[in-house]
């Protein structure tokens, strides 16, 4: 660019013409105060105080809503919430399908199922799994994280509610 020249927009005649911007759509959930709620999937939940919300579902396998606490010890526990539509898949085949995507990593040692049961939830079938796996911390280091899930058979889909957090402070 060897010279510039500012102008009013009327002294310009062959201006492009362009509607208005396409918005980025606001999250389907957001917290308020410590009330989670998301319309689109049809839940809400109260996270505890000073959690956050993390960024929104960008891949398949991570929860469609996560909120984590304030670390201790270098780990912060989350509440993790997926929501999957069942397709015409019975309860059985998804909890089959589920116990054989952690197959892999109970061969290999890293996940170690502590108990599993099925149980029902405001009378719904669910099926509750506890599990300790090791993960890798931001330092690189091996940390042994407890998971407790339970998945309940909705109506049109199934609910995956979590908690993890390290295998330490679970309890706490």
């Amino acid at each position: 660019i060897l010279k510039t020249e500012v102008v009013s927009r009327s002294q310009v005649s062959d201006l492009l013409e362009l509607s208005k911007p396409e918005r980025m759509e606001k999250p389907a959930g957001e917290i308020s105060g410590s009330q989670y709620s998301n319309k689109i999937l049809g839940f809400s939940f109260l996270a505890p105080e000073g959690w956050v919300q993390q960024p929104q579902k960008t891949q398949p396998t991570i929860p469609d809503v996560a909120v984590v606490g304030p670390k201790v010890n270098g780990i912060p526990p989350a509440i993790y919430i997926s929501v999957n539509e069942k397709n015409g898949k019975s309860f059985e085949e998804y909890i089959t399908e589920v116990k054989d995507s952690l197959q892999k990593s109970i061969e290999s040692g890293d996940l170690v199922i502590l108990n599993e049961n099925k149980t029902m939830v405001n009378g719904k079938s669910a099926y509750e799994i506890n599990v300790v796996q090791a993960f890798a911390n931001e330092a690189g280091n091996i940390v042994n994280m407890k998971l407790k899930s339970i998945i309940i058979s909705g109506p049109d889909k199934f609910y995956t509610i979590g908690y993890a957090n390290s295998e330490e402070n679970f309890d706490s």
